[in-house]
């Protein structure tokens, strides 16, 4: 069993099970756009809730991997009095770990005629991921970008969101304190994202807004400020995770359910089943009401923090849970899980415009064949000859050390959403 009362510390593990994480993530995102676009006929009623909850759920994964490890360096620091991880070179690994895979991606889409751009305004915004920003280029573009966009957000805001729970558990205080100091600024996080929220379903008087202005109330739904919920639960897990390795104690529940892994999955699902009842889910097929709307986005982050759950804690591999996420399949998929988020929806339109023209069959046989292969063999060269390269020489800045070709260096366990 793992250290610390039988959960697994990260510091045992290095976190094995993450690539297993995203590859679930990313192939959430994936069915959601393969079984959704054309819609087929049997997908009605409960099963079409099902399905279109499937995208939305693996942004929520990604979006609490991305909360947990990223700020994990941080609050690190924070509880042990330590000056916080070089902002410079964090901009820097996260720049060169998303931009020019993105970019070779959205090359791809424009080359292929599925970029939706207006006009060149529409090419800058979607080339440094600020289209959601800017009325009606949201969904410009790649169309999967806006949450790229909202991750970017975040690596923005993460440092001040740092300085600021630091700040709330004062200076040279004890350990307790910085801590109660971290938790009373996630509340106050959540609270905020929630506040926006409500705002923008119950006050906000939509009106019509003219295209390409900026900074509309109305791309508040595509903003990291509706998705807060979703980043706090990763920061709440780091804030638990870095408690564990500093004390080796955590709290009872946490305990309790890290110590059952399926307890932990069955709980995730049960929320995603609530939230499937609440919405009908995708992007313009909004929640039946508004007071499902403004549920949907915490009972995510909540099924999300539970599926990751027990990567973050556990039995070290003795789980089938964690041997499965594991696994040699699952971490191979995880590895490239960006490449296929970037590039499965531009191959999954290329074969709803062949359906269109008559050119194949809309059969599921026949998308599958076509669509899963092509986006695997364009996940593994992306990740092989751009994002893996690109990874090595943000380290290297960041580091400030010389790029050397052909040096060896370890994956990076960064995320990849």
């Amino acid at each position: 069993m793992g250290a610390h009362g039988e959960l697994a510390s990260s510091k045992t593990d290095h976190f094995r099970c993450f690539d297993g994480l995203r590859a679930s993530a990313a192939l959430a995102v994936f069915a959601f756009h393969f079984l959704g676009s054309p819609s087929p006929t049997w997908l009605r009623g409960t099963t079409r809730r099902w399905v279109w909850q499937l995208g939305p759920q693996g942004v929520a994964i990604f979006f609490v991997i991305s909360g947990f490890l990223l700020y994990r360096p941080f609050v690190a620091r924070a509880l042990a009095g330590q000056p916080f991880p070089s902002v410079r070179g964090f901009f820097q690994r996260r720049s060169f770990r998303i931009f020019p895979g993105y970019w070779i991606a959205l090359g791809g889409a424009i080359l292929l005629g599925f970029s939706g751009f207006h006009n060149s305004r529409d090419f800058v915004a979607s080339v440094f991921l600020v289209q959601t920003y800017r009325r009606g280029s949201e969904l410009a573009g790649l169309g999967v970008a806006w949450t790229l966009a909202i991750e970017v957000a975040f690596y923005v805001c993460l440092p001040l969101i740092a300085v600021g729970l630091r700040a709330l558990g004062g200076r040279g205080s004890d350990v307790a304190r910085r801590l109660n100091g971290q938790l009373i600024g996630l509340v106050a996080l959540a609270a905020f994202g929630m506040a926006a929220r409500a705002w923008y379903l119950w006050i906000f008087r939509i009106h019509l807004v003219r295209r390409g202005s900026w900074f509309s109330p109305i791309a508040l739904p595509v903003s990291i400020i509706w998705y807060l919920d979703c980043f706090v639960c990763g920061l709440l897990l780091a804030i638990v995770c870095v408690r564990l390795d500093m004390t080796g104690s955590t709290w009872r529940p946490l305990t309790a359910l890290a110590r059952r892994p399926w307890a932990c999955w069955l709980l995730a699902l049960g929320t995603y089943a609530l939230t499937c009842s609440l919405a009908l889910g995708g992007i313009g097929n909004p929640p039946a009401t508004k007071v499902a709307s403004f549920w949907a986005v915490p009972l995510r982050g909540i099924s999300a923090l539970l599926f990751v759950l027990p990567a973050v804690f556990g039995d070290g591999e003795q789980s089938l849970i964690r041997r499965f996420l594991a696994s040699r399949v699952m971490a191979s998929l995880g590895t490239v899980s960006f490449g296929i988020y970037l590039w499965h929806l531009t191959i999954v339109r290329v074969m709803s415009r062949w359906i269109r023209n008559g050119s194949v069959h809309n059969s599921l046989l026949t998308r599958f064949a076509f669509i899963v292969p092509t986006t695997l063999v364009l996940a593994y060269a992306s990740y092989l000859l751009v994002e893996r390269p690109m990874i090595r020489v943000g380290r290297r800045l960041s580091s400030g050390r010389k790029v050397v070709p052909g040096e060896h260096l370890s994956v990076d366990h960064s995320p990849r959403s």
